[in-house]
């Protein structure tokens, strides 16, 4: 990037930038089209045309990436989709675990059907998706209606998922980052398990070193008077407090946006991070805060009431998405 003089200003990626790339990375994989489910549990989609162009690999090496160079992982696999990668055997499948709408209606009343005449009548209006499951056959009895079920559940979320699954675990090979899933259960927590428990002002405060003025001097009053705010204002944003209304909007941050703001992660990667995060503080001229997602520095703007530095540390995190800065 060129300065004001002409010069050139040098970059160095110390891992600010990485961590942030890799965690938008992973948002936009989880959000894509290649998984489906609930946002704590998701499965993998199936996706014919990423089939033919091996993007089920690509998703892999990039999850493998992500992992080993940003700790940052999905967290949100399902049960079953972490035992189709790893070889283990999968749960019974539920019937709510299939994501198309009509496909799940007609199974549930065939599944609730309580009588001959009723299971016939529910096969007749699903025969066209039970052959395209080979699922569709001569129904005599409940457990001829049963074995129907068990056969098209087992179809749609296992078998027609299969190439893709062979696709991605080539990618997640990548790195070694399968054969450690298989052999790690701390390791396995990156897949599945949910998404960590949000973070606490505690935490939050006891993640930072503040660096002060000289004791006794007019910058160190101001400093202790914003650390003051910071700590207030944790512990608002933790109980959802903290309010930046703008044109009748209500704007709100969670402590893990704040810690993607100094860090570039949303959350502390499972080994931590490599430095210590730190606070200084804005002396000059400056409403809003600032970060160094490298060196994982906060700046503290200096603010006269509560209520403003709240507001600008709101607005600052807000209008700040990229790397730190507001």
């Amino acid at each position: 990037m060129d300065t004001l003089d002409g010069s050139r200003e040098g970059s160095v990626d110390t891992g600010g930038p990485t961590r942030e790339f890799l965690t938008l990375l992973m948002r936009a994989i989880l959000a894509s089209r290649f998984f489906v489910g609930p946002e704590d549990s998701k499965h993998l989609s199936l996706d014919s045309i990423g089939l033919n162009r091996g993007t089920y690999v690509t998703i892999g090496k990039m999850i493998a990436i992500c992992i080993v160079h940003g700790g940052v992982g999905p967290h949100v696999f399902s049960a079953r989709l972490l035992c189709q990668l790893t070889g283990e055997p999968a749960p019974p499948v539920d019937v709510m675990e299939i994501d198309d709408e009509e496909l799940r209606s007609q199974i549930l009343r065939i599944q609730q059907a309580s009588s001959i005449l009723e299971v016939h009548a529910a096969i007749a209006s699903a025969a066209s998706n039970l052959a395209l499951l080979g699922s569709l056959t001569v129904i005599r009895t409940m457990s001829d209606r049963d074995e129907v079920v068990e056969s098209a559940l087992k179809f749609y979320s296992d078998n027609r998922l299969h190439v893709p699954l062979q696709q991605l675990r080539q990618g997640l090979e990548c790195l070694g980052v399968l054969q450690a899933a298989v052999g790690s259960t701390a390791f396995r927590r990156l897949f599945s398990g949910g998404p960590p428990a949000p973070l606490t002002a505690e935490q939050v405060m006891n993640m930072f070193a503040i660096n002060y003025s000289v004791r006794g001097s007019s910058r160190r009053s101001e400093e202790e008077r914003a650390v003051g705010y910071w700590r207030d204002w944790l512990i608002d944003v933790e109980g959802g407090d903290a309010v930046l209304v703008v044109e009748d909007t209500e704007n709100r941050v969670t402590l893990n946006q704040l810690l993607m703001f100094v860090t570039g992660a949303d959350r502390v990667p499972p080994l931590g991070f490599p430095g210590e995060p730190t606070i200084n503080f804005l002396h000059t001229v400056t409403v809003f805060p600032e970060a160094n997602t490298c060196a994982m520095i906060l700046k503290l703007p200096l603010h006269n009431t509560f209520e403003s530095f709240s507001d600008s540390m709101i607005s600052g995190i807000i209008q700040s998405p990229c790397f730190g800065y507001a």
